[in-house]
């Protein structure tokens, strides 16, 4: 996962998360991207479930967003675009989970999927319903949308310069 800032709400999210997946067994490495404005006082308490791993904010381009930038909602989110760093996370595959989950069963056959997966948001560009796929099966070319929320992908700096 991926945590930037000083919410506290971020911090509860992410103690959430780490402890569930721990309860859950799962038998991979658990690992925290953060910024360097998480308060030390937060990352003390969040290396009890996670490696931390520092990274530098990915910043949306300011034509992205509604609002103006200044107050944008999501203009930090693509700082979870690191998880493609291959020289920060040096696995084959990486199941990247957004802080707001629990997880309540053991997912580690998540890491058994063909990356890129994730799941499918119904939406398409030309705002045709598309076909919601079965598990594991690829979306048409028309569903464009995707919740990163939940993501399996094999890093690659190829990648990771192309997108960040």
């Amino acid at each position: 996962s991926v945590m930037y800032g000083d919410v506290p709400m971020y911090v509860l999210g992410a103690l959430v998360l780490g402890f569930s997946l721990q309860r859950t067994g799962t038998k991979h490495e658990r690992v925290l991207l953060h910024t360097a404005d998480v308060p030390k006082d937060s990352l003390q308490l969040l290396a009890a479930y996670w490696r931390l791993q520092k990274v530098e904010y990915i910043h949306s381009a300011q034509d992205l967003h509604t609002a103006p930038y200044d107050k944008a909602r999501f203009k930090e989110v693509f700082t979870k675009l690191q998880i493609f760093d291959p020289e920060l996370l040096p696995f084959d595959r990486v199941v990247f989970l957004d802080l707001d989950m629990l997880v309540l069963k053991n997912i580690d056959e998540l890491f058994e999927l063909r990356p890129p997966a994730a799941m499918c948001n119904m939406k398409s560009r030309s705002s045709r319903v598309v076909q919601m796929p079965e598990h594991g099966e690829r979306m048409e070319p028309e569903a464009t949308y995707i919740n990163a929320g939940t993501m399996v992908v094999a890093p690659s700096m190829w990648l990771h310069d192309l997108l960040a």
